[in-house]
């Protein structure tokens, strides 16, 4: 381990260093904005595993910052979060956005593993990983337990093996439909969780964000996941099943800002990128050729709405600069 720590940080090593630290102190603030206002004792001891993950997990990426004498992100911190202000959200939409946010980030530290080679770089990343696999199987068990949890539709058991005969399978425009496939049903069940929980998010920032031009970018990206919804309802009642929903949730009549408006701004560019790498997982399983030109299209949509948020972030001055590589012609030109 000690001869492997002088070895420079490769792009990838740096970028998941640097992307982690803003994603953590981001949920930092939010378990404990999240932790004062809820009332359910289970939904308390989530909330401070999840504060407990965070915390250790921003001083051990700290410390590589100040080993490899690199400077610390601006990120956030307690600029960011208002603790004094009234609840906006329901334990119950706090108990799903956990489930949500865990799930993210075990999925994009097990991607991160993947370009990391130094040793002791490799061990955060599996200890992250470590992490937000128990605090991720925490939360669905207090779900379970409530009887919160969304489940995917049923379908019946096969009844032997067989195979497809012809090419009408991959139909979905014209002539007779095949039924939707489980792993199909699977990601338009977890699509449609995602997209009416971001719903609930956007609803709370709406009526409590300061700047007009992020509320006008807020409200697009609820008509946004309006129409996701209602084209992914019709795919399950084209296959005579009933959309999965979560029960209670709700946004509060606060109107008083938890969270900057910085906050707000970033937290919708990651769950944007997010969303864009869930339809691409979605898209990859779509065999049927409806589907298929749909979750293309939802990509290309959501891609240029992630477009618009980057570009009001610079323009308010709220995008930090990732760690990039040279410009040798404009360091070149810079000599002239």
């Amino acid at each position: 381990m000690a001869e492997n720590v002088t070895i420079p940080l490769t792009s990838g090593e740096l970028g998941f260093l640097w992307e982690s630290y803003h994603c953590e102190t981001m949920f930092l603030c939010t378990f404990q904005y999240f932790k004062t206002v809820a009332d359910d004792n289970d939904l308390h001891k989530n909330l401070q595993s999840g504060i407990e993950i965070t915390e250790s997990n921003i001083q051990a990426i700290k410390e590589v910052f100040i080993k490899e004498k690199l400077p610390i992100p601006g990120a956030f911190d307690e600029h960011d979060v208002n603790l004094n202000t009234p609840k906006l959200y329901s334990d119950q939409t706090i108990n799903y956005l956990l489930k949500e946010m865990s799930e993210t980030r075990f999925e994009i530290y097990s991607k991160y593993l993947k370009m990391t080679s130094r040793l002791d770089i490799r061990a955060l990343c599996n200890q992250f990983i470590t992490d937000y696999n128990r605090f991720c199987h925490q939360v669905t068990e207090t779900l379970l337990n409530k009887g919160l949890y969304v489940r995917a539709p049923q379908i019946p058991y096969p009844d032997d093996v067989d195979f497809v005969k012809n090419k009408s399978y991959l139909t979905g425009w014209f002539g007779e439909r095949r039924p939707v496939e489980a792993n199909q049903l699977a990601h338009i069940s977890l699509n449609i969780q995602r997209n009416t929980l971001l719903k609930t998010m956007l609803i709370g920032f709406i009526q409590t964000v300061e700047s007009d031009k992020i509320r006008d970018l807020l409200e697009v990206g609820k008509v946004m996941s309006d129409k996701m919804l209602e084209s992914l309802h019709l795919f399950l009642k084209d296959a005579d099943l009933q959309a999965p929903i979560q029960s209670g949730l709700s946004v509060m009549k606060s109107t008083k800002a938890p969270f900057s408006d910085r906050f707000v701004l970033e937290f919708l560019l990651n769950i944007t990128h997010c969303a864009i790498s869930v339809y691409g997982e979605s898209l990859a399983l779509s065999k049927r050729r409806d589907l298929f030109v749909f979750y293309e299209k939802s990509i290309t949509g959501t891609t240029l709405y992630a477009n618009q948020i980057a570009n009001l972030l610079i323009e308010l001055g709220y995008l930090e600069q990732p760690p990039i590589a040279t410009d040798y012609e404009d360091l070149a030109n810079k000599r002239d």
